[in-house]
């Protein structure tokens, strides 16, 4: 090719021929052999305010009061320790990045705010490690949970995990307790009941979906993967026929969780068993995972309409991507991606502070003055 013609290439009257177009100029609705490239319909969004019941609000409170001290303490005991080191006074700007590592590491590894993480998206967590003198405590450490439950129970999709020889002692002793009704619960069954009432028609097309009009699906991002076990739990205990759950976690290896998304990729079940007909499904499914093993990397889940973050987090690329898990290869409907969350409590609040203002970080009070104000210390 001559200079010429390399430089005519980059010309906007060449870009515009058949060469170039089909590379650069390709649109949401293009068409490859008479078949769209990528296709993306409508996406609600929508924050829904979970608040605290009224039967959890007084052991919150004083949950609530008990962290703020506590963490006040510590961050006021790391700036002394700070400001007394060998160094003398450093850069402002490398002192506040290097305060702000250090606030985010006391407050994301304090026991107490992890309690109350746990309790402002589930407060029966509050209720059983308050309501179990002398019983087994609950268990909260992942490490130490994922040996205990394995693959779930059964010998069919989806694997069961609400099965007292597969449960750690201090979750089975407490699980009416840990799964008390709360609005967060009943705000994700509101969310499935209209996934599985949802009637639009996927495309006549050669999808596995082909003219699919029954429930539709939905994926469940959680922060933790304890909560994301507890939801799992919720659902079995729940048992709603028009429901069926799996649960993709770091104790399952690639082809099982490959397994997982190919039943939930499925718009087909038996009827009556395994041996009775194979036809349209009658269920809404629901895949429940967090963002660090789903939130990116696995692709095709476009096959649910339906995402709801389970809570809130300060990362916003986490968010972002795994919402990205339901058209990020098109999305044949119009879908709707729910932000669950409790914006009346103070962790909450605090949480948004570190995900949308850089000055909670790195301004005057840094984040010792926001937990001084939203914990009322």
């Amino acid at each position: 090719m001559t200079s010429d013609a390399v430089s005519q290439a980059f010309m906007p009257d060449f870009a515009d021929a058949n060469v170039f177009a089909c590379i650069i100029r390709r649109a949401s609705w293009s068409l490859f052999f008479g078949r769209p490239i990528l296709q993306k319909k409508e996406v609600a969004t929508k924050k829904v305010e979970c608040r605290i019941d009224t039967q959890f609000r007084a052991p919150m409170d004083g949950l609530i009061a008990a962290v703020g001290s506590t963490v006040v303490k510590k961050l006021q005991d790391a700036r002394a320790a700070a400001s007394d080191g060998p160094t003398g006074a450093s850069q402002p700007n490398a002192s506040a990045a290097s305060r702000a590592t250090s606030d985010i590491r006391i407050i994301t590894k304090n026991k107490d705010v992890r309690l109350l993480e746990l309790a402002t998206h589930m407060p029966g967590f509050l209720r059983a490690a308050d309501d179990t003198p002398g019983a087994p405590a609950v268990e909260t450490k992942w490490d130490g949970i994922v040996k205990v439950i394995g693959r779930g129970k059964g010998t069919t999709m989806p694997s069961k995990y609400l099965d007292k020889s597969i449960m750690p002692p201090g979750i089975w002793e407490n699980i009416d307790t840990i799964l008390a009704d709360c609005s967060r619960l009943r705000t994700l069954a509101r969310i499935c009941a209209e996934a599985y009432n949802d009637a639009q028609a996927y495309p006549d097309d050669s999808e596995n979906w082909a003219g699919f009009q029954g429930p539709k699906n939905v994926i469940i991002f959680a922060k933790w993967p304890i909560l994301a076990y507890a939801v799992q739990l919720w659902f079995e205990k729940l048992d709603d026929a028009r429901f069926q759950s799996a649960f993709i976690h770091s104790g399952l290896a690639g082809d099982e969780r490959q397994k997982i998304v190919d039943w939930f990729s499925d718009f087909h079940e038996h009827q009556g068993g395994s041996g009775g007909s194979y036809s349209a499904k009658t269920h809404t499914k629901v895949l429940i995972t967090t963002y660090a093993l789903c939130g990116t990397g696995l692709d095709g889940l476009k096959v649910a309409n339906y995402c709801v973050h389970f809570g809130i987090t300060k990362n916003v690329n986490d968010v972002d991507q795994a919402t990205g898990r339901i058209d990020r290869q098109g999305q044949p409907l119009k879908s709707f991606v729910y932000h669950l969350e409790s914006m009346t409590e103070p962790l909450d609040q605090l949480t948004a502070l570190m995900r949308d203002t850089r000055s909670a970080l790195f301004g005057e009070g840094g984040l010792l003055g926001e937990v001084m104000r939203l914990f009322n210390q």
